[in-house]
């Protein structure tokens, strides 16, 4: 446990990558307000062979995510807490995540309470998730009340809610929070255990790619080795939620990439580092064009080429950035600050606003098109940032 390494202090380049991905989602995520958006803007299809520029954000934030692993964990060590402290907040992280990401998508329908339950809900439950996740000042008595209001609101939605159909609350799947919040829960569960023996991280990331090779239908619709129903491989990815591994070894992909920028990089040369950068993400574009021989890229099913080459990009990205962070060129980073350093509290601000511009008839969807819808969806992502920087100074802030 006493080995810390170069993890110490904070990667400015990191949090200039979470910015990046999350001022990416939170744009996308509005292209459906927009008419006559270009294809290659859009998710596509779940049975489509390609790869729209909405396919490579979330991928890129849980390998943003994976990032920052080896540092929060490092760190913790460094300020002397313990391994089992450091194991219990892991895990009351990816609770809060998957509880989060639970939420989200019960959203669709609402608490059954008049024609607004849909935009209400979105309202309580950001407000709930505020209060029991907010960064409250230390030593405060009152907090625990706040907390105690958020989880009795939280747990009253629960209960409270129903579909048209009569359907209660239930976890129909895990929402983009819950999907990051398992991949985090065992990947840095697994970082805790092997530290930066970058050898082993490599056989677990390896482990997951081989996990979705096994796991992800081919071309022809079936996988390469179709196990009888029941088996212990398919009750043990239920058990271990590992799905069929792809978000996993986005995530273990971010955690080896730091470790060799911490460990190893800094004594490497710039050319050096470029040409490592440039040689992994050819290997792994290479490697990609390969598994498509066999499978279709495809976000939603979560393919073997959808992974690699999104990781390509994120190598040759990060890389970038940690030039920019070396040459003191990050004045830019300022406007879009709050999206790497509240990261989950950006998130949250669009279903907020989704909520009360729906319930006021205030929204502006789908009353532009074309390159001035872009420019209204950018101007979207400046207001939410704008909100996040507000709140911020109020010291309204999630954190988990």
């Amino acid at each position: 446990m006493e080995k810390i390494g170069n993890f110490g202090r904070r990667n400015l380049a990191i949090d200039m990558f979470r910015a990046l991905t999350m001022v990416l989602m939170i744009f996308v995520n509005n292209l459906w307000t927009i008419k006559g958006m270009p294809h290659w803007l859009l998710h596509s299809q779940t049975t489509e062979d390609f790869m729209g520029l909405s396919d490579y954000v979330f991928p890129a934030f849980l390998f943003a995510m994976g990032m920052s692993i080896p540092y929060a964990i490092e760190n913790r060590f460094r300020k002397g807490l313990s391994a089992e402290s450091t194991l219990w907040h892991i895990l009351k992280r990816g609770f809060a995540l998957v509880v989060m990401g639970v939420f989200s998508v019960n959203a669709g329908s609402g608490l059954q309470l008049g024609p607004q339950s849909r935009n209400l809900f979105l309202i309580l439950m950001t407000t709930g998730f505020f209060l029991v996740w907010n960064e409250y000042p230390k030593g405060r008595k009152w907090t625990r009340i706040l907390r105690l209001a958020g989880v009795v609101l939280l747990g009253w939605m629960a209960l409270r809610y129903r579909t048209p159909e009569g359907g209660i609350f239930a976890p129909k799947w895990w929402g983009i929070l819950g999907l990051i919040g398992w991949a985090y829960l065992f990947c840095a569960t697994a970082y805790l255990l092997a530290r930066d023996n970058l050898k082993i991280l490599l056989g677990i990331w390896l482990g997951f790619v081989l996990l979705c090779i096994l796991s992800t239908g081919m071309r022809s619709g079936h996988p390469i080795v179709d196990f009888p129903e029941p088996n212990v491989f398919d009750r043990l990815r239920d058990v271990l939620r590992l799905d069929n591994g792809a978000h996993h070894a986005l995530a273990m992909g971010g955690i080896i990439l730091s470790v060799v920028s911490a460990e190893y990089a800094p004594s490497w040369s710039r050319k050096t580092c470029i040409g490592v950068s440039l040689a992994v993400a050819a290997a792994l574009i290479g490697a990609g064009f390969f598994a498509h021989r066999y499978f279709i890229a495809s976000k939603n099913l979560a393919t073997l080429p959808w992974v690699l080459w999104v990781m390509a990009p994120c190598v040759v990205l990060y890389t970038l950035l940690r030039m920019l962070e070396d040459k003191g060129w990050t004045g830019w980073f300022r406007l879009i600050k709050p999206a790497g350093t509240a990261t989950l509290t950006t998130y949250m601000i669009p279903y907020l606003l989704t909520g009360f511009c729906s319930m006021t008839g205030l929204n502006l969807w789908g009353r532009f098109s074309g390159w001035v819808g872009v420019l209204y969806c950018l101007a979207y992502v400046a207001l939410v940032l704008g909100i996040a920087a507000l709140l911020g100074r109020f010291r309204i802030r999630l954190k988990i």
